[in-house]
C-alpha cells in the first residue's frame, strides 16, 4: 500500500489537483506509468485544455523527483507475514526448484533479438515444481506471466477439501518465487488472474468501502522488485459523470510492444483466444489501440496449450499452465479438463519492439 506524503498532496493542492486525482497521480507516478490518460481525463472532467493539463501534472511529477527517489514507504511482504516465515518459504521453493543461479538480474538492454518466455496459471501452492524448474533453466531474457501466481484456496468460498493451507503461506511461497525469477530475468511482467484476485473480488463485494485502503496481493508480492512490472489496461472515457471519477483499469489485459498478455476468465476451452480476438474486434472503437493492434494474443486461465493464426495475421496463442490438478477440480467433476503444461517462447527485436513471429513455440510439457 502506498503512503502519500502530506508534501506531495500539498503540491498537487498549489496546482489545484483534488485529493481523489492526487492520489492516482502519486500510485502511476510511484510505479512508473504513464500520467497522459490521468491527465486528459482530468481536462475533460474541468473544461481546460488538454495541453495545460498535461503540462501540470508532468510540471507536478517534475517538482517532487527529488523525493521519488527516495520512495514512500510501502507495506512489504516481509512486515506481513515476518521474516521466519518468508525464509522457510524460500528454503522449501529452493529445495523443489534448486537455488538461483543468479541473485541479480541482468541490466541493461542485450542483443537486438531478445528472447522472452511466457508462463501462466502456476496456481500456488498447487505449482508443478518439476515443470517450473525446466522453464526456468531455459536461456531467456525476459518472462511474462500471464495471470494466477495464486490459487488462493485459503481465500475461496467455494467448497474445500484441504485445511491446512494458509493465505500467509501461499503468500510466502509466490513472494519466494518472483525474488527467484526477479534474480534471472532482465523483466519480469505480470498481469493478474481471477485468482490472483479473489480477496480483493470478496472484499469489494461484501465491504466495498475498504477497497481503497487494501493492497492487491501482487502488489504486495512484487513490492522492492524494481525489474518486476504489473501490468493493466485503461480504458478511456468509462468514468462515471461525476467529478473526478477514474476510467476502468482492466486488471485482465495489458499490452507491451505488440504483446497482449490476456486472462479472460469469461472465457473458457479451446476456442477462448479466438473469443478473445472476437470480443476486442466488438469493442474495437472503444478499447485502446495498443490492445486492437496487438500482434500476438496470449490468453491464459483455461489451461489450454495451443497457437493459431487468424485471417489477418494474427498469432492466437493458448499458454498452458504450470501447475498440478486441484481438489476442487475433482470435487466439481464435468466442468473441468486436465490441464495441459506447457509454456510459450518467442524472439523479440528489441530495437523495433515487435516479436518475429516465425520465432513462437508453443511447447508441452
Amino acid at each position: 500500500m502506498l503512503i502519500i506524503p502530506k508534501s506531495f498532496l500539498d503540491l498537487a493542492k498549489d496546482y489545484a489537483i483534488p485529493g481523489a486525482i492526487a492520489s492516482e497521480l502519486f500510485r502511476r507516478i510511484v510505479n512508473k506509468k504513464s500520467v497522459t490518460n490521468l491527465a486528459i481525463m482530468y481536462s475533460q472532467q474541468n473544461n481546460i485544455e488538454r495541453q495545460d493539463a498535461t503540462k501540470k501534472f508532468f510540471q507536478i511529477k517534475r517538482e517532487f523527483a527529488k523525493e521519488m527517489l527516495d520512495p514512500a514507504p510501502r507495506i512489504s511482504t516481509e512486515e506481513f507475514i515476518s521474516p521466519d516465515y518468508l525464509e522457510a518459504a524460500r528454503e522449501q521453493l529452493y529445495k523443489l526448484i534448486g537455488k538461483p543461479a543468479r541473485v541479480n538480474p541482468p541490466t541493461g538492454k542485450g542483443q537486438r533479438f531478445e528472447t522472452d518466455i511466457t508462463i501462466s496459471d502456476l496456481h500456488f501452492p498447487f505449482q508443478d515444481n518439476e515443470k517450473i524448474e525446466e522453464v526456468l533453466s531455459l536461456d531467456g531474457d525476459n518472462l511474462n506471466i500471464a495471470g494466477d501466481l495464486f490459487d488462493f484456496y485459503a481465500a475461496s468460498r467455494h467448497k474445500r477439501t484441504i485445511d491446512y493451507i494458509t493465505v500467509r503461506q501461499e503468500i510466502a511461497l509466490v513472494r519466494a518465487f518472483l525474488e527467484f525469477v526477479s534474480g534471472q530475468y532482465r523483466k519480469v511482467r505480470i498481469i493478474e488472474g481471477n485468482h490472483d484476485r479473489r480477496v480483493v473480488n470478496q472484499i469489494q463485494e461484501y465491504l466495498p468501502t475498504l477497497t481503497p485502503f487494501i493492497v492487491r496481493p501482487v502488489e504486495l508480492v512484487a513490492a522492492g522488485l524494481p525489474n518486476v512490472e504489473i501490468l493493466t489496461s485503461t480504458i478511456e472515457n468509462t468514468s462515471p459523470d461525476v467529478t473526478n471519477g477514474l476510467d476502468f483499469e482492466a486488471w485482465f489485459m495489458a499490452v507491451y510492444d505488440d504483446v497482449l498478455l490476456a486472462h479472460f476468465d469469461q472465457f473458457m476451452g479451446d476456442k477462448a483466444t479466438q473469443q478473445v480476438d472476437q470480443w476486442i474486434s466488438n469493442w474495437d472503437h472503444i478499447l485502446p489501440q495498443d490492445v486492437v493492434n496487438a500482434r500476438v494474443i496470449c490468453q491464459a486461465h483455461t489451461h489450454r496449450l495451443g497457437m493459431a493464426y487468424t485471417p489477418k495475421g494474427k498469432a492466437l496463442i493458448s499458454t498452458g499452465c504450470l501447475c498440478k490438478p486441484m481438489p476442487y477440480q475433482f470435487v466439481n467433476h464435468g466442468k473441468y479438463q486436465p490441464p495441459v503444461t506447457g509454456y510459450v517462447k518467442w524472439k523479440r527485436d528489441s530495437v523495433n519492439n515487435i516479436v518475429d513471429l516465425d520465432t513462437i513455440q508453443v511447447i508441452k510439457l
